[in-house]
């Protein structure tokens, strides 16, 4: 199976363009890589559209 991902600075451009706001961000170690996590929440104001 071949992986791919894209670096740091996508990833937050992806969360903000979901509408979203990152509140924090860490590392996560996976043995002996680090991952990237994110603490995201919706902009105030905007609402989840119902279905």
């Amino acid at each position: 199976m071949w992986w791919s991902q894209a670096d740091l600075e996508a990833y937050r451009a992806w969360v903000r363009a979901a509408g979203l706001v990152i509140t924090d961000e860490s590392r996560v170690a996976d043995g002996p890589v680090t991952h990237s996590l994110f603490w995201a929440r919706r902009r105030a104001g905007t609402e989840v559209a119902s279905s």
